[in-house]
């Protein structure tokens, strides 16, 4: 997960050097987590997603439930925290299939009544 976010974050610095002078950390640091000679916490995985634009909320969560997984703390966070996943990654999985069907089909664009009825069940994802 960490080199997904590192690869974003490299995106919008320009390079990992840049990532890691923005991050305040030793470039050193940035190579062993892509190369998983050091894990990164949970906050670091926070902090690469806000600096990639991405949703530092939802990479936090992801970091701890992860960091806990396969340990019976992991289940009760999954219970605790699983809200925030699902409020952010039902409507991205949504549109996601959506813009995969849609693609498939010859010309490419949905008839509008598809699309009408993928904004309503994005929106009662959000609720």
């Amino acid at each position: 997960m960490i080199n997904t976010l590192l690869d974003a974050a490299k995106d919008k610095t320009g390079s990992d050097y840049k990532t890691a002078q923005l991050l305040g950390v030793p470039f050193q640091l940035i190579s062993d987590w892509r190369g998983a000679r050091k894990n990164p916490q949970p906050e670091d995985h926070a902090l690469v997603a806000a600096l990639a634009g991405l949703d530092a909320e939802e990479a936090l969560v992801r970091a701890i439930i992860e960091k806990h997984r396969d340990k019976p703390k992991g289940e009760r966070l999954l219970s605790a925290l699983g809200n925030v996943l699902r409020r952010t990654g039902e409507v991205v999985t949504l549109g996601f299939f959506a813009s995969v069907v849609w693609g498939l089909i010859p010309g490419g664009s949905a008839p509008a009544s598809a699309k009408t009825m993928t904004a309503e069940v994005a929106t009662m994802c959000i609720m």
